[in-house]
């Protein structure tokens, strides 16, 4: 028979193995942190299935990147958790449009009636002024009076917003010396396509990644890439923007393979990881781009990286992937701002307000 001090003994063991083994376990049941994203869906979006989903998580997943924030994989990508709001009622400073890709299928088309409609939806937001991340002509004819004739049609058309309009060149708008020659002079600054202004304490830098166009890709080089070098230091404490045709993360790409097999966003490698470390050692706070025909966003290091690459031209890739017809409305505050996704029609179809650097 085993006595009551045996007894008493043996359910001590027991208690103090079952705590042992406790806390052992509790440390493997940590969760992992999620980004916080906030947005909100609309079931009238065009070209989109995940758009059109009521599940407003399903649309930030597919459109906005991966949630997934584990400490190890922020350190070998970059990536840090995004500061996403619930929009705040603070005062709205002013806003301003974005869209890209809107070039017709082939030198004889006019602009796509998508694009015109876009246009008369993003006019009802009022906004200062119009940002075109480029592709805004066919541009392949060789011909200098059809060139201009597609650029006169462009400027005819967003004329109705009413404001100022102005452009990062794509690689469609220099193809050829006619078509550089009249962007030039009709959308440059001064005649320069790489500039920035400052509006209500924001700058605002314009790119052209095509001044030295080989392969098909885009590139920040020469007088342009020392301006630049010289130019993001002395703002490194501003609110700042940065536009540009080719994404500087691209989603088709993201290894940026240039072997001709797949589509192509910087004809360089080390000149993208330079632009990267440039736009990142000067917190620059978000990099707006064109070029794929969807729309993706992601945050790498303090920097937004927004493509907004389908307001006309031809889709892609599937909607599921992000290519539906959209433009951007992006409200400024005085410690943050908000990016919206709309649809043709000016439906919302995802927000997310950010805080500035």
């Amino acid at each position: 028979m085993i006595n009551n001090r045996t007894r008493v003994f043996f359910i001590i063991l027991l208690v103090i193995f079952s705590l042992a083994s406790l806390l052992l376990v509790l440390p493997g049941c940590k969760k992992s942190e999620a980004k916080i994203s906030v947005s909100t869906v609309s079931n009238t979006t065009e070209n989109s299935a995940s758009a059109t989903d009521a599940n407003a998580g399903s649309a930030t997943e597919s459109f906005t990147g991966t949630t997934e924030t584990n400490e190890s994989t922020a350190a070998s990508t970059g990536e840090t958790t995004a500061s996403y709001l619930e929009e705040t009622t603070d005062e709205v400073l002013f806003s301003f449009a974005v869209s890209g890709d809107n070039a017709p299928e082939n030198d004889d088309l006019s602009q796509p009636e998508v694009f015109v409609k876009i246009l008369n939806s993003m006019k009802e937001f009022n906004p200062s002024f119009y940002i075109s991340t480029g592709d805004i002509i066919n541009g392949s004819s060789l011909d200098p009076e059809i060139i201009k004739k597609q650029f006169s049609d462009f400027l005819e058309i967003v004329s109705v917003l009413n404001c100022p309009v102005y452009v990062a060149a794509g690689n469609h708008e220099v193809q050829n010396s006619a078509s550089k020659n009249n962007f030039r002079k009709l959308l440059g600054n001064n005649e320069k396509t790489y500039y920035y202004f400052e509006y209500q304490d924001v700058f605002f830098i314009i790119l052209d990644a095509y001044i030295d166009v080989r392969s098909g890709g885009g590139k920040i080089t020469g007088d342009e890439l020392l301006w630049l070098q010289n130019l993001l230091p002395s703002l490194k404490t501003e609110k700042v923007f940065v536009f540009l045709h080719p994404p500087v993360y691209s989603k088709m790409n993201p290894h940026c393979i240039t072997d001709g097999l797949l589509h192509i966003a910087f004809q360089s490698k080390k000149n993208q990881d330079d632009i990267r470390k440039l736009f990142r050692d000067n917190n620059v706070d978000a990099v707006f781009s064109g070029h794929e025909h969807l729309f993706y966003m992601q945050r790498k290091g303090n920097t937004e990286y927004v493509i907004t690459g389908s307001s006309g031209s031809e889709p892609i890739v599937s909607g599921e992937e992000g290519d539906f017809y959209h433009f951007l409305i992006i409200k400024v505050k005085e410690n943050t701002w908000v990016l919206k996704v709309m649809d043709t029609n000016g439906e919302l179809i995802e927000k997310n307000e950010i805080i500035f650097n």
